[in-house]
């Protein structure tokens, strides 16, 4: 396969089209499995005469939740530049089994059977409609709760202390209601219900650190419960973290 690295007209293309929401993407690079071509025009990439293009992206940034003065001291760049070379040589298809195993060590621990889960035959969308519509199938109860386990594995994971947000990874906009923030009100500790008991302990970890960082590492919430007046912490109603 050949190795091409996307131009800055065609980075900037991708940037505006799908990828705005991510800040500095310092390199974006294509894998080709055949010949390809491809321009930016009007906006628009074109790909040729190809079976498959895989686009790799690596994106960083210098906030760090548990220093003092919320930014890192590491050399991210390096470190960003770094994980880009790894993705490069490895290629889409062991990419895509690494994920698959870190995945599916955590999904498969548990399996859920409400009573004839038998598979449907039907596609997810007309499944949820005909369930909507009063034709009970226990197999979606299985799965909305198998689904709410995919989202804490995608979005609550060891090495970053930021628990699981409003609209997370997959809002659509910059400017997503409530700011997609942190909502200590009940959003997040909803967030977080079905975790431990759903055997997923160690994708609590960063709801954990995240409340250990901002209670005694920073000083804001110390210092908004010393002006109101309070004896303990208080934890503000939302915190702003996209």
């Amino acid at each position: 396969a050949d190795m091409v690295e996307i131009n800055k007209d065609v980075a900037e293309v991708l940037k505006r089209a799908s990828l705005s929401r991510i800040a500095r993407p310092e390199r974006l690079v294509v894998e080709l499995d055949v010949f390809v071509f491809h321009t930016a025009e009007n906006g628009t990439i074109s790909v040729k005469d190809a079976d498959a293009a895989t686009v790799l992206l690596v994106a960083a940034t210098d906030y760090d939740p548990a220093s003092p003065d919320y930014l890192t001291k590491a050399d991210w760049r390096k470190a960003l530049q770094t994980d880009l070379s790894k993705a490069i040589s490895k290629g889409y298809a062991a990419l895509y089994k690494t994920h698959e195993q870190d995945y599916q060590a955590l999904f498969k621990r548990v399996t859920l059977n409400v009573g004839n889960n038998v598979e449907p035959t039907v596609f997810t969308d007309n499944l949820l409609k005909r369930y909507s519509a009063g034709h009970y199938n226990p197999y979606v109860d299985a799965l909305f709760f198998q689904y709410g386990r995919y989202l804490t594995i995608a979005t609550s994971r060891q090495g970053l202390d930021l628990p699981s947000n409003l609209q997370g990874l997959w809002s659509n906009t910059n400017n997503p209601p409530w700011e997609a923030d942190i909502h200590s009100n009940i959003n997040v500790q909803m967030n977080y219900w079905q975790t431990e008991s759903a055997n997923l302990a160690e994708c609590a970890s960063p709801f954990i650190n995240y409340i250990y960082n901002e209670a005694i590492v920073h000083p804001s919430w110390r210092a908004m419960a010393a002006d109101l007046g309070c004896s303990d912490l208080l934890n503000i109603f939302s915190a702003n973290y996209r």
